[in-house]
């Protein structure tokens, strides 16, 4: 076990945001506010890691601006390409490579905190 020499809480953030995408699309008519996700998150602590996971197709690619926006709240940001299945079906879940990461920060952090919408 780690001990840290810091009475401030740490916490890391793991926002996957293309399930969130379609969650709010259907749920929120598509508005989501990452500021806001990353405060409550956050809580008063202190962030030691706040990752957003993105995919790009060859049709899509993640906004400029949107990566900006990303950057200026405090996430970092990992993008995966989609992948085509025989069947011309996509496959783009980060849940192996978010998974990864979250054993990365397990000696880092007091919290984890997880967003995602739920996926098909």
């Amino acid at each position: 076990m780690v001990t840290k020499k810091t009475t401030t809480p740490i916490v890391g953030i793991i926002v996957d945001t293309s399930n969130l995408y379609f969650a709010a699309k259907a749920k929120l008519d598509g508005k989501l506010n990452y500021k806001l996700l990353y405060d409550l998150a956050a809580d008063g602590r202190e962030v030691f890691n706040a990752t957003a996971y993105l995919t790009e197709s060859h049709r899509n690619k993640p906004c400029v601006g949107f990566l900006q926006t990303l950057h200026q709240i405090g996430f970092d940001t990992k993008v995966k390409k989609i992948k085509y299945r025989d069947d011309g079906s996509p496959k783009s879940n980060w849940d192996v490579g978010m998974a990864l990461d979250v054993a990365d920060l397990l000696d880092e952090i007091d919290t984890l905190v997880v967003i995602a919408g739920g996926g098909n």
